[in-house]
């Protein structure tokens, strides 16, 4: 038995079971358990990566039409599901939580075989329960794909302990490839693997897996695919005590700004449109300028510091503390990187302190993701879950820095031996071959750079101010566009404007509805034909916000007569659904105890009017029913007050607003599926401290519009021999470098053997 034990592998488990039989009863019961908690958990998260392949769906190539955020593995891993779901939620998040649920189990079982080949039995099963009873583990991997790097970072470890540098090697690729924390295992596995050649492989093998795992997409478009791992330099801190020092209490999404479609635009052209903001976390622009740059020193000095710590008989708390050092300094820390991290605590530590510190880790993360809950999210409270984990990790790292200081082996092992290198050694074959090669590279690597050098980045910018009528078109003719050209365009105007696209007769692009402000992408597809740029006034500007809410099946008019406002809604009955039309007043005010509005209006045909205050105090709309749907024409004025004595749509006492800070008047004028009607405003009224003030009902016919295009020319193949020429060098020749160095030290081994 101690035999099977000592040796412990994949086939000991599977053909060997016996000793193992506690483990394996926990184990499946956990699979039984997650998988059944993965049917029954409410989808959340798992949305956005079916945002992230569309754009395949209309038949882009990622890192080639567009870039992403993730590595070619890890971007790739869900994409054949949502091919093969035809895009289907319920189908496409079954798939994911399936493979998301095999390799968390698969990477329980790898912490179980790694434990217990180091401590024993009851340390394994003991980690691998923590994991198992992990709850921000299992909910979060759901939807991320942590698991699956936590799953080739422990396969890793695994092969550390065996001495197998190029299954070591391949692993650490792999999960690098589908996030970028497994790469930080090539320090502990350097250190492990003594001999110079296992050095050589263990390198060699991980840098020809990201090689080829990218190579395909630098060939096709090198700009798109850099930007995959260059877009993050950019981006600011978040939910890290270096965010608080920013005053960053954001997420670290950028989706708020920037929609979408704008990775279609490589970020090295990205960053000539958008300058660096403190309001903008894709490009952000450091308060303090100096502290990414001292986060990246003490980062990769961190590694130093643990490769020079670690030793033969503390792998598992050398490998977590080199990922906990580097993860302290960096600028960001979503929750689901738990999933990674939690299980290299769980190993690193024994018995009661490994409890109590994968419990704290669990508090943090759980507070930390309940802040990002609908209706949750408190400053005070994410502040507390960063400082709670920051010092979390500070204590970590101390106590594994502590235990490596006090390994006996240390000042030993802490000695680099380089090879002896004399002129015979160069004579040899093998390192010809390896200066050959070295030479290859570096005049493959010049031709690319002096290829790509002659790719221009800039961005043309097109500007044109002009005014328009309401119910007018104004066009603007584009011209001289290339095929692939991504064109951006920023159109602001001081009135609900429709904004289209038109190539010849046909309407390529248009808005979903009227706006102030409408920003869109389009690719030219045909640069054979004529484009130009529409704008229709849909409304007249004002001093109040107009939000057309008719979704394509209605359309609205808003004029003025005499000294009323009359209001029309059009709904053509095409989905179901009411049309809407939403007016809102900007105030800033503090609600006395008098504090009420009045509303002085006429109603044609059934519709239905809501008066809405907005509370910024507490971020909500107080609505109250005017008119219902029920309501008869009326011929003369009504008025409606909203009082300390009304009663909200939710049944809410009007009383409750004493003492909020009220931001906004809202008119909601909604008509029914298939219906038209019209309604006139008189009078909208506040009173507050005795005081009335009677709000602008004033429209104007004219308005300006602001429109500015930015067009960025794409990347083609057009020496493609060439480049492939190139390129197959680079790569032949990186494999026989890492071929010849390794079979160099394998003879310099033998011969000392």
């Amino acid at each position: 038995m101690s035999k099977i034990v000592g040796k412990l592998s994949w086939q000991n488990i599977l053909f060997h079971a016996e000793p193992h039989k506690r483990f394996l009863r926990i184990w499946l019961a956990f699979i039984v358990a997650l998988s059944f908690l993965y049917v029954i958990i409410p989808v959340s998260y798992e949305l956005n990566w079916l945002s992230y392949y569309e754009p395949v769906k209309k038949g882009y190539v990622p890192f080639i039409d567009f870039h992403v955020g993730y590595p070619p593995i890890g971007f790739f891993i869900y994409l054949p599901y949502a091919v093969l779901s035809n895009f289907h939620t319920t189908v496409f998040v079954a798939l994911m939580r399936m493979t998301n649920g095999l390799f968390l189990s698969m990477s329980v079982l790898l912490i179980y075989l790694i434990v217990n080949r180091v401590r024993g039995q009851n340390e394994g099963i003991l980690s691998a329960l923590v994991v198992m009873f992990s709850v921000s583990t299992i909910s979060t991997n759901t939807c991320s794909s942590e698991s699956i790097a936590l799953f080739f970072a422990l396969l890793a470890v695994y092969y550390m302990l065996s001495k197998k540098a190029a299954l070591t090697g391949l692993s650490v690729g792999i999960g690098a490839m589908t996030k970028i924390f497994p790469v930080l295992l090539i320090i502990p596995a350097a250190k492990k693997l003594k001999p110079s050649r296992d050095k050589v492989l263990l390198l060699g093998s991980t840098t020809m897996v990201v090689l080829f795992a990218n190579l395909p997409f630098m060939i096709g478009n090198p700009f798109m695919w850099i930007g995959a791992y260059t877009f993050h330099g950019a981006r600011g801190p978040w939910e890290t005590v270096w965010a608080l020092i920013e005053g960053w209490y954001g997420h670290g999404g950028a989706e708020v700004l920037h929609p979408y479609y704008e990775v279609f635009i490589p970020y090295m052209q990205f960053r000539g449109i958008y300058p660096p903001s403190p309001s903008d976390h894709a490009y952000f622009l450091w308060s303090h300028p100096w502290l990414p740059t001292l986060l990246l020193i003490l980062g990769l000095g961190s590694l130093l510091l643990s490769y020079f710590l670690i030793n033969e008989n503390s792998l598992l708390e050398g490998t977590a503390l080199t990922l906990f050092s580097f993860m302290f300094f960096s600028k960001g820390y979503s929750p689901e990187f738990t999933v990674f991290l939690l299980p290299f605590v769980a190993m690193a530590f024994k018995r009661v302190r490994k409890i109590l510190l994968c419990a704290a880790f669990e508090v943090g993360t759980l507070v930390q993701s309940i802040v990002w809950r609908p209706g949750m999210y408190s400053s005070s409270l994410l502040a507390f879950a960063v400082i709670l984990r920051t010092a979390l990790f500070l204590l970590i790292i101390s106590l594994l820095t502590l235990h490596l200081i006090r390994s006996q082996e240390i000042v030993r092992r802490t000695i680099i031996r380089l090879p002896k290198i004399s002129l015979r050694w160069f004579m040899d074959k093998l390192v010809i071959f390896f200066i050959l090669s070295l030479l290859t590279i570096g005049i493959s690597t010049q031709y690319l750079i002096n290829t790509y050098s002659q790719f221009s980045l800039a961005v043309e910018t097109k500007t044109r101010t002009n005014g328009i009528e309401l119910y007018k078109t104004s066009t603007w003719d584009l011209s001289n566009f290339v095929k692939k050209d991504r064109v951006l365009l920023n159109v602001t105007s001081k009135s609900p404007t429709t904004v289209s696209l038109v190539r010849g007769n046909e309407t390529v692009w248009t808005n979903t509805k009227p706006q102030y402000h409408t920003k869109g992408l389009f690719i030219i597809d045909n640069a054979a034909k004529s484009y130009s740029l529409t704008t229709f006034m849909a409304y007249p500007a004002s001093n109040f916000t107009i939000t057309d809410e008719t979704s394509q099946d209605g359309f609205g008019k808003i004029e003025k007569e005499a000294s009323a406002l009359n209001l029309t809604v059009v709904d053509l009955g095409k989905d179901n659904v009411n049309s809407t039309l939403r007016l809102s007043w900007p105030i800033n005010l503090v609600a006395a105890a008098d504090f009420k509005v009045k509303v002085m209006y006429l109603q044609s045909n059934a519709s239905r009017i809501i008066l809405g205050i907005f509370s910024t105090t507490d971020n909500r709309l107080y609505e109250y029913e005017v008119a219902t749907f029920n309501s008869s024409s009326i011929e003369s004025w009504r008025q409606f007050e909203a009082n300390s004595s009304s009663v909200t749509l939710e049944g809410q006492s009007s009383f409750n607003l004493q003492g909020h800070e009220i931001g906004a008047i809202n008119i909601i004028y909604m008509v029914g599926d298939g219906a038209n009607a019209s309604f006139s405003l008189k009078n909208l009224e506040v009173q507050n401290m005795g005081k009335p003030k009677a709000l602008d009902l004033g429209v104007r016919d004219t308005s300006q519009i602001l429109s500015q295009i930015y067009v960025a020319h794409q990347y083609s193949l057009e020496n493609p021999t060439m480049i492939y020429a190139s390129y197959s060098a680079l790569t032949l020749s990186s494999a026989v470098a890492w071929f010849s160095l390794f079979k160099k030290f394998e003879k310099e081994t033998d011969r000392k053997h």
